[in-house]
């Protein structure tokens, strides 16, 4: 492709070309003979010229070669003093940087030179961001914008002005921003003389004021930059264009000259729309300088660090619990109370964790706790869909919880595919995930996505019961109790259901009343039975609740109380209990009969 160069000489020709070659053999210009470079190809076209990638025969290193429409003594020694400029000074890495010329023969004999620069395999900011914005959180757009502020700066205090500031030009190279055109595109314009409408497509980074002058543009300064960097800062906090959906002519042109700006992205910290508020501000005076920005962004940037650790600490913690609590497989609403009270005990608001989650789903581990807050409704409304489908999503990254929360989701009405539960809680349990083991055992049970086989739930429910697992404990009570799955043995499972009281389990509490009051491995007790029922009713257990309302009702072991019956009996059927809501039916209907 190396044949489409072209480059076109105004004025005298003679004149620049002589004052290359005096630069080239005073050595301020690095001459690269032109015959060395292979694989050229054309990359991009700009409004100056346009742009080849080429490599450096006998060597991996890659260059970028510009040409330029219009050449004349003004621009040559522009590029002269940017080249002398960056040998002589320490240069910012986020910035391209100039190497030297290179000639080019040509048929008619003219002389035909081309800029050598350094080539950055990257895509510009614009592409960047429409290929991986999704991806990116704010620590990671405080660090693009942090670079570009920093590369900026790095041009100023030299008493460079870029003045071409937009994202085509702003290159993402290995992760890393770096500017293009700077400098000569300040001299290359005046001398061009373009027209407005070659201006038409970085319309809305262009400092407003430069429109206001009689010539084509005022002469940029440095606080022309700031505006650039103010527009490029919002572009990288919403991910899109400016001004997207309006078409880049002379009226947008005038909107924006009388203060028409983009709308704040609804998620942006106040600090950084506050910054690149005061950067696009329409009197130059009142916006920052460049140092000043990086200063504000580092702080931004630091304070983010610190708030997403803290969040991570917190989101790892919280995770932790909830693993804890499902393998208790505690009462989901119990759960949710308990996961509120770590919550609270963590100091931290569960909208803010809310937050912090909706724009940080990088984690199996986040994904999945967003999809909880969805489910119970914790710092967001309720709302079951968006939590089947972010279960899913961190399902499918061999997220357990998730597994585990989607398999119970597939028990119930709406998504109901017992099948899919019985595979979920069957990978599960091969991972030894001990509530995973436990459903499984439970599937076996009842014959949920499989055929009924109390021996496997059995075997089961006793592996999970080893591996710490409460419910599987509980379970193992109940089958020694009914004898299914194993020999019925009355002593065994009080002596179980005795080591769940020991850690406060709450059906087992319960479980170990209803053993005292029918005299199931022990003696009948009734006292025993009472206070069993009373500890657990009053931890929160909704079928100790109904059972000791029921020993109020009837008197039993106890002087009857129709009021204290009627009170448990509420909280038993507040949550949910069907036996409970049918007794206090049946007690309004006595009442309306008196």
């Amino acid at each position: 492709m190396s044949n489409n160069i072209e480059i076109q000489t105004t004025k005298n020709p003679n004149e620049w070309v002589s004052l290359i070659e005096d630069a080239i053999s005073k050595k301020n210009l690095e001459c690269y003979e032109y015959k060395h470079f292979h694989n050229i190809e054309k990359i991009g076209n700009g409004t100056s010229g346009k742009v080849y990638r080429a490599n450096k025969k006998n060597s991996e290193q890659c260059f970028a070669l510009r040409s330029f429409f219009n050449l004349d003594n003004a621009t040559v020694k522009e590029i002269i003093h940017e080249l002398e400029l960056q040998r002589k000074e320490n240069i910012n890495n986020n910035v391209i940087r100039l190497c030297g010329i290179t000639e080019k023969e040509c048929q008619n004999a003219l002389k035909k030179y081309l800029l050598v620069m350094e080539y950055a395999d990257g895509s510009s900011l614009r592409n960047y961001l429409k290929e991986n914005f999704k991806n990116i959180t704010w620590e990671g757009k405080y660090k693009l914008a942090y670079q570009l502020a920093h590369a900026v700066y790095s041009l100023h205090e030299k008493g460079i002005v870029h003045c071409n500031l937009h994202s085509g030009n702003v290159l993402v190279h290995q992760g890393t921003v770096k500017l293009a055109d700077f400098g000569l595109s300040k001299r290359i314009k005046e001398v061009t003389k373009k027209q407005r409408s070659d201006l038409f497509g970085i319309a809305p980074y262009i400092d407003p004021k430069r429109f206001l002058s009689n010539e084509n543009l005022m002469r940029p300064n440095e606080k022309c930059d700031i505006y650039s960097v103010g527009v490029l800062m919002w572009e990288i906090s919403s991910g899109q264009p400016p001004f997207k959906d309006d078409l880049y002519d002379a009226s947008l042109i005038m909107r924006v000259v009388n203060g028409y700006r983009e709308k704040i992205v609804s998620d942006t910290p106040l600090d950084y729309s506050n910054l690149y508020i005061e950067c696009w501000n329409d009197n130059p005076v009142k916006r920052p300088f460049i140092s000043q920005v990086i200063v504000r962004l580092k702080s931004m940037s630091e304070n983010k660090r610190k708030l997403n650790s803290y969040y991570i600490e917190s989101v790892d913690k919280l995770v932790s619990f909830i693993s804890k609590e499902l393998n208790e497989e505690k009462d989901g609403r119990i759960r949710k109370k308990h996961v509120l009270d770590y919550i609270k005990d963590l100091e931290i608001n569960s909208q803010d964790i809310y937050n912090w989650l909706l724009y940080n789903q990088l984690t199996p581990k986040f994904i999945y706790l967003l999809g909880y807050f969805y489910y119970n409704g914790i710092g967001t409304d309720c709302d079951k869909q968006k939590a089947f489908e972010l279960y899913q999503e961190a399902a499918k990254l061999e997220n357990n919880e998730a597994q585990f929360d989607l398999a119970n989701m597939y028990r119930e009405d709406t998504h109901r595919n017992y099948h899919k539960a019985f595979e979920l809680f069957k990978k599960l349990a091969d991972k030894e995930y001990p509530s995973g083991i436990s459903m499984l055992g439970y599937c076996y049970s009842l014959g949920i996505g499989t055929d009924i086989n109390k021996q496997k739930a059995f075997e089961l429910f006793q592996k999970a019961s080893d591996l710490g697992n409460t419910i599987s404990q509980y379970n193992l009570v109940v089958l020694y109790e009914t004898g299914e799955g194993v020999d019925e043995d009355h002593d065994k499972a009080f002596e179980l259901c005795k080591k769940l009281v020991e850690k406060n389990d709450l059906s087992g509490i319960n479980k170990l009343g209803y053993f005292y009051e029918n005299g199931i491995g022990t003696e009948v007790d009734i006292q025993m039975a009472f206070e069993s029922y009373q500890k657990a009713a009053n931890l929160g257990n909704n079928y100790a609740q109904y059972n000791l309302a029921l020993m109020y009702e009837n008197g039993t072991g106890i002087e009857k109380d129709m009021n204290q019956a009627i009170f448990w009996y509420r909280k038993s059927a507040e949550q949910g209990d069907q036996d409970a809501q049918d007794k206090l039916k049946e007690f309004s209907e006595r009442m309306t009969i008196i």
